[in-house]
């Protein structure tokens, strides 16, 4: 099956200064990032905050460049942003969206529903008013939606129906592939469970591919074909879900997911010992960036660190077992 999209080799880093007079730094922000999402699959990808799961989203939707490495979604090659054309950039937000994390900053407080949600139609197809109103009201009907509520604001929905405007809005241009970028963080539990739904519901309509990025390990293990698990901008662990969940292979997999709360006893998991803080992006330790907080690290953890495949994942540890 070929893959929808594909990211091999991927560095973003930034320019930046620790004092008025210092030198410009390098602040490597993503390093040596590879991954694969097959058509109407989702890929959770899941870290600590400030790992790079939201940086590697802006790389993928053009608000950030890179640095390094290719992507490739639906057959076009992005390499480097330095000389994109419009057209080019177009064709690129027609195939992929995203839907941000918080619905009350991400919706535009001064535009009518209709208007936030046929916003990318109408500067991508340059469609009439008329056309691209009805054609807003149809993605809100699709979404849980009355058409009656199409000349509300913002501000006169609850979160649960403005992140289902943020879903209708990319939708509009009919994308292949969606970035969530901690949809239902922002909401209640029980809105959470409705928002997830529709997103599986409209998933299997549209045969559409998730990025899902999130810190809750729970969401990402019920919606999730294949799991990433991020540190310091690296890939640590990569593979099905089941196999990440049920057999983690690395120390930092296995913290996570020790860490995360249990409902039931037999939920369990082994417990690793992790001290330390995290390292400083801009002082990262040679070879493996966890051998500081890491159990099981010694003089070998010091030397470059390469994925190796065990059974079903691909794992970034010499001790992964």
């Amino acid at each position: 099956m070929n893959n929808i999209l594909e990211i091999n080799n991927l560095y973003k880093e930034y320019n930046v200064k620790q004092g008025i007079f210092a030198k410009e730094i390098y602040l490597p922000a993503l390093r040596d990032i590879s991954l694969k999402l097959e058509p109407g699959k989702t890929l959770g990808i899941v870290g600590e905050s400030g790992c790079g799961k939201s940086t590697l989203a802006k790389v993928l939707t053009l608000i950030e460049d890179l640095k390094s490495g290719d992507i490739i979604l639906d057959g076009v090659k992005l390499v480097t942003q330095e000389n994109i054309s419009q057209n080019f950039q177009k064709n690129w937000y027609q195939k992929i969206q995203m839907v941000f994390q918080d619905p009350y900053q991400s919706l535009n407080p001064r535009k009518r529903v209709w208007e936030i949600i046929a916003d990318p139609k109408i500067v991508s197809e340059n469609l009439s008013k008329e056309t691209a109103k009805n054609e807003a009201i149809l993605m809100m009907e699709k979404v849980g939606l009355r058409k009656e509520l199409a000349e509300r604001y913002p501000h006169q929905f609850s979160g649960g129906q403005r992140q289902r405007i943020g879903i209708a809005r990319a939708l509009m241009l009919q994308p292949k592939v969606l970035i969530l970028d901690e949809p239902v963080s922002a909401l209640d539990v029980s809105v959470q469970a409705q928002v997830l739904n529709l997103l599986l519901e409209l998933q299997r309509e549209m045969n559409l591919s998730y990025l899902f990025i999130s810190h809750d390990l729970s969401v990402v293990q019920h919606v999730s074909d294949q799991i990433l698990v991020m540190y310091l901008g690296e890939v640590v662990e990569y593979g099905p879900r089941d196999e990440v969940f049920n057999h983690p292979k690395h120390p930092y997999t296995k913290m996570l997911l020790a860490s995360a709360p249990k409902v039931r006893e037999s939920e369990a998991r082994e417990e690793i010992e992790v001290q330390g803080e995290i390292p400083s992006l801009f002082d990262l330790p040679t070879g493996c960036a966890f051998k500081s907080r890491c159990p099981y690290a010694d003089e070998s953890c010091s030397s470059k660190i390469e994925m190796q495949k065990l059974n079903q994942s691909l794992v970034r540890c010499i001790k992964a077992q």
